[in-house]
């Protein structure tokens, strides 16, 4: 892998869609302090049941539910919190291992397989897209730096890494038709996510820039869209 890039904690959150109707929000909440954050990692029902709402048929539950997981997760920013404060390498649970980041937890609730069969079910809906490509951002970033350790504090073996809920066959689907949307905020926020991505495995730089012989996308993986988006105005 390439050596890391710098973080995108800098990133401002996604904005409301103007004039967006049919349920989904006209405003964005405040991103949730560390307190906030860790009041409900300290509920073990919290994060699943967040997750479980994205699959809501309500616009707006769906919506809000994705912005509160990201809104957890921008958290874990390499040295910083949503708050200006650092929330990941503070302690979520007492007995739980003090490495364990609120991203982590996310992770290995289950969110990326939601989370992206959310964003796929919705593709018209710019509201979710922007805030769904801005948690992708989130949740990838600074992921393969970090050490390995046991899944849910140690009820799984040592090596363990958060990482691991990362499927590029899944996932890159995704970023590519996401990449493929006009939205400056939707391009911005996939283009970190990839190169988050690269900076793991080389096999992932390997899966952006290289295309499966049975599909009808063009050659060089996703390195012409790259290209293109350069002149993004």
């Amino acid at each position: 892998a390439h050596s890391a890039v710098p973080n995108n904690s800098f990133l401002p959150p996604p904005t409301p869609v103007p004039g967006s109707s049919g349920g989904s929000l006209s405003s964005f909440p405040q991103q949730l302090s560390p307190s906030s954050q860790h009041l409900l990692l300290r509920h073990a029902d919290a994060i699943p049941t967040l997750i479980s709402l994205l699959s809501s048929p309500n616009k707006e539950v769906y919506e809000q539910s994705m912005w509160i997981l990201g809104s957890i997760a921008v958290g874990d920013s390499p040295g910083t919190s949503s708050s200006g404060g650092s929330s990941t390498n503070s302690t979520l649970d007492g007995g739980r291992d003090k490495s364990v980041s609120a991203r982590d937890v996310i992770l290995a609730a289950g969110v990326m397989n939601q989370l992206l069969r959310c964003l796929e079910a919705h593709p018209e809906n710019l509201s979710l897209q922007r805030i769904g490509s801005w948690t992708l951002s989130n949740l990838v970033e600074g992921i393969f730096q970090q050490p390995s350790h046991g899944k849910g504090g140690g009820n799984k073996s040592s090596d363990y890494s958060s990482s691991d809920e990362i499927e590029m066959p899944i996932l890159l689907p995704v970023l590519r038709r996401l990449l493929r949307m006009a939205d400056s905020e939707v391009l911005s926020y996939t283009c970190w996510t990839l190169s988050h991505l690269c900076d793991g495995p080389s096999s992932h730089i390997a899966e952006v820039v290289t295309t499966k012989d049975e599909t009808k996308a063009p050659r060089g993986g996703l390195v012409p869209r790259l290209v293109e988006v350069l002149l993004h105005p």
